[in-house]
């Protein structure tokens, strides 16, 4: 009769799971990416529900479990320890295990979720940031990307939003000739989209 598998390492998969995931994981991510069956652990804990509930996720009844507050900010903890200073959704895109959307969803907003982990929130609005950062921002990610950087290269590797600089200088174009880039042709027909991401922490 095969050894009985313990109560904590079937958690613990779950746990490590929904790490990989970014999400709770479902009957059909166990099915395809877990170690164990889903069927081990509803006979085990009965049901799935009380499985994800032993292992510390939230139950919620418009969907799937959520990951557990204090693991979330755990991770931006950790993330702050490593990085030096309060992360940026860029930077949880980056090298966070979960995304920035899982926080915004969880906590309603970023500067939510920094709060909540114990961590100072940057508090400047886009008035308040030197022009000479901004600027300089922008320098960099050209040199980086050894071209004129669009509003979506700046959204998905720069410091700042797009919204940013079309609230310093009235647009992106603006904002390149004010650091010495030549404008992008297709830049002044991008439109920075309203998806709620505006905040630069």
């Amino acid at each position: 009769m095969p050894e009985r598998i313990p109560d904590d390492e079937l958690l613990r998969e779950l746990q490590q799971l929904a790490h990989k995931l970014g999400t709770t994981p479902k009957v059909q991510d166990m099915r395809d990416h877990g170690a164990f069956t889903a069927k081990t652990y509803q006979k085990r804990f009965g049901s799935w529900t009380d499985a994800l509930a032993a292992a510390g996720f939230e139950p919620n009844k418009r969907g799937p479990a959520k990951i557990p507050a204090d693991a979330l900010a755990e991770e931006l903890q950790q993330l702050a320890d490593e990085l030096g200073t309060t992360p940026t959704k860029t930077d949880m895109a980056d090298h966070g295990r979960f995304s920035a959307k899982v926080y915004q969803e969880r906590f309603d907003s970023w500067n939510n979720a920094i709060m909540a982990a114990g961590l100072s929130v940057n508090s400047q609005q886009p008035a308040e940031l030197a022009a000479d950062e901004l600027l300089a921002e922008l320098q960099r990610l050209a040199d980086e990307l050894e071209s004129t950087p669009k509003m979506t290269d700046m959204r998905d590797h720069g410091k700042f939003s797009p919204t940013t600089y079309h609230t310093r200088f009235g647009s992106w174009n603006a904002a390149l000739e004010a650091a010495g880039l030549t404008p992008n042709r297709q830049s002044s027909t991008e439109v920075e989209p309203n998806n709620g991401q505006n905040s630069d922490v």
